[in-house]
């Protein structure tokens, strides 16, 4: 079973593996402040491959909430 996080050789390159996503699958999505460049382009690759998508953020306005399919709002 692939690694679902595996930090690299060096400090500053981080390497995120997964399993395709597709239809009847979901991608979740943490984005605390609610703007992550690559969490939003994770969530275009996702919803184009046909996957539900979900946020959880303590900003509901941020842009990578708006392109969820269905966000979560975390006050903690």
């Amino acid at each position: 079973m692939p690694s679902l996080y595996r930090a690299a050789l060096d400090d500053a390159a981080v390497d995120m593996t997964a399993f395709p996503v597709g239809p009847g699958d979901l991608l979740f999505v943490t984005a605390g402040p609610g703007e992550l460049s690559t969490a939003a382009a994770l969530i275009g690759v996702a919803k184009a491959a046909g996957a539900a998508t979900l946020v959880v953020t303590a900003q509901p306005s941020g842009s990578t909430s708006r392109l969820a399919d269905a966000t979560l709002l975390n006050l903690e």
